[in-house]
């Protein structure tokens, strides 16, 4: 330590390992707390460097982990999302079904004996809608009211007599693809109308002013119409994609009824239309002008 003009100092010697002459720093007290100063916060520098770099590098591990789990929970919540829309659509063909059997609406099973009393007023809703499908014995027979809920077999006589009320106007524009079959002619069973491909989504018409007797869903025609066109003459539009009219509303000969489509036991977009009088199926090509010409 050396002393000079009054104030105090100190040395740092450097001494290499090598040959070659030491070094010397002098520095004053001042200085020398200066110095250490420095080196304590550089030393915190490099330590709060150290403990952030080792931090980010969980953060980033984090990070990863969140966001493979949010990806999973993305992956579930489309996967609970298809669940729900096929649930929502499985609901919407029960109402359907529902609503088609007429005997079982407003009822909710609850145990497997109410599920199977349902089951088996629809297949005797389905055996009473084939039996009223079949020539009847009896000509004086109207047709009836049955379980699936086809509202048209209630209908009275209005003794429709004009014109406008004959179903002899072509319920939509396509290709005759089957024509009328009555004793097995048609793949070994009956064939009770006629069918008419087009395009999907074309517009059908009423081929007669009359009465929609039922506008709703049934398991064979898929969305069908029936019109009810007094003295005993009903028409049937099956496969619709699109109901147009409700129960219960009075059409005009050629308004608008539904969109030809391809829904119930159908492999393609066509019109089934049917023509009965009396309870018994005629061939609709003897009514329709179009056809006739």
């Amino acid at each position: 330590m050396k002393k000079r003009a009054g104030k105090r100092f100190f040395s740092l010697m450097y001494v290499p390992d090598q040959e070659g002459d030491p070094k010397s720093i002098l520095l004053s007290y001042a200085q020398g707390r200066m110095l250490f100063i420095l080196l304590i916060l550089l030393g915190i520098h490099v330590l709060l460097g150290m403990a952030g770099y080792f931090y980010a590098g969980t953060l980033r591990k984090e990070r990863a982990v969140l966001t493979d789990t949010v990806a999973a929970l993305e992956a579930e919540n489309k996967q609970i999302e298809r669940i729900v829309q096929e649930f929502q659509e499985i609901r919407a063909r029960d109402q359907r079904i529902r609503q088609a059997f007429g005997s079982t609406l407003g009822v909710k099973p609850d145990t497997p004996e109410e599920w199977a009393k349902v089951l088996a007023e629809a297949e005797q809703a389905v055996q009473s809608f084939a039996e009223i499908r079949e020539p009847a014995s009896e000509p004086d027979i109207r047709p009836k009211r049955v379980r699936d809920g086809l509202y048209f077999l209630t209908q009275k006589e209005t003794g429709y007599n004009g014109p406008e009320y004959l179903p002899t106007l072509l319920p939509v524009g396509g290709y005759l693809t089957t024509h009328f079959q009555k004793g097995g002619g048609y793949r070994g069973r009956d064939h009770f109308g006629i069918d008419i491909a087009a395009q999907k989504g074309a517009v059908i018409h009423a081929a007669g002013a009359g009465d929609v007797l039922f506008a709703n869903w049934t398991p064979d025609f898929g969305n069908m119409i029936i019109l009810g066109h007094g003295n005993g003459i009903y028409s049937y539009y099956g496969h619709a994609m699109r109901l147009l009219v409700e129960q219960g509303t009075h059409v005009r000969k050629g308004q608008a009824i539904a969109l030809l489509g391809s829904s119930g036991i159908s492999s393609a977009a066509h019109l089934h239309f049917e023509i009965w009088k009396d309870n018994q199926p005629h061939d609709p090509e003897d009514f329709l002008f179009a056809i006739r010409k």
